[in-house]
């Protein structure tokens, strides 16, 4: 969990010092967090299990995140799914909140789901 972490902060810290020069394949990360509903302890369940899956914060302000390349669509679909009605959601396009991220950038990323 802490080692992807801080590859993802030293993502960012390249992307500072080296003004965005290194190429990054396309990512999208979804931090979520938990709730008492079904839903938020499957999601919490399936994300553990990930690779690319880090914490942000503490307590009740606990933030799961959870990275997926195009090729891993269907697992973010499925993620996504479950936690669509979350109030606490933030959309991260290669590690940064961009603008419109949930509504253009996530929208985008479901067109690996065309085969």
């Amino acid at each position: 969990m802490g080692n992807y972490k801080e590859i993802v902060e030293n993502e960012i810290l390249e992307d500072i010092l080296l003004e965005g020069r290194k190429k990054r394949k396309f990512k999208i990360t979804v931090c979520f967090r938990e709730n008492l509903s079904e839903k938020s302890k499957k999601a919490v369940e399936m994300v553990k299990n990930l690779e690319k899956y880090y914490t942000e914060g503490k307590g009740r302000f606990l933030y799961h995140c959870a990275s997926f390349y195009p090729e891993e669509v269907e697992q973010l679909h499925s993620l996504w799914e479950l936690i669509s009605n979350f109030e606490y959601k933030k959309i991260l396009v290669n590690n940064y909140p961009l603008p419109y991220s949930q509504s253009l950038w996530l929208l985008l990323f479901w067109l690996y789901r065309i085969k």
